[in-house]
């Protein structure tokens, strides 16, 4: 727009630096010039226009510090240690463990839902549709 009615050429391109274990959310937009540092979390739909200090969670338009990491770590290893499935957490292999997860899936859905049937549950990883009486 700026080219056709100023008559002039213009470009606005720059290096965008993402570092080791970044994790950026759906939506977001990285302007030119900026580095992600390590360790860091972009929110999604954030439009980051600075850069992002490693460790740092950044969130909104544009995008500010909205926390750290390691809090965030805090405050889910702490809430995972609540599950009453936790020792099957705290057990598994790495992030994720096929050979527990059907059982993870039945304990989930009975905790959060009741005791649901979940034999389609467990097979598909879907949850079940709500019934309702009129």
């Amino acid at each position: 727009m700026l080219n056709q009615a100023e008559n002039i050429k213009l470009e606005a391109v720059g290096k965008i630096d993402i570092r080791d274990n970044v994790f950026i959310r759906y939506g977001a937009i990285l302007l030119p010039n900026v580095t992600i540092s390590s360790k860091a979390l972009v929110g999604a739909g954030a439009v980051v226009t600075k850069d992002v200090a490693e460790g740092d969670i950044v969130a909104a338009v544009p995008a500010r510090r909205i926390g750290r990491v390691e809090d965030l770590v805090k405050k889910l290893q702490a809430q995972t240690q609540s599950l009453p499935w936790a020792d099957l957490i705290n057990s598994r292999e790495g992030g994720f463990d096929h050979a527990i997860e059907p059982e993870l899936v039945e304990l989930r859905v009975s905790h959060f839902y009741g005791n649901t049937p979940t034999s389609t549950v467990a097979r598909s990883g879907a949850l079940p549709l709500p019934t309702f009486n009129n």
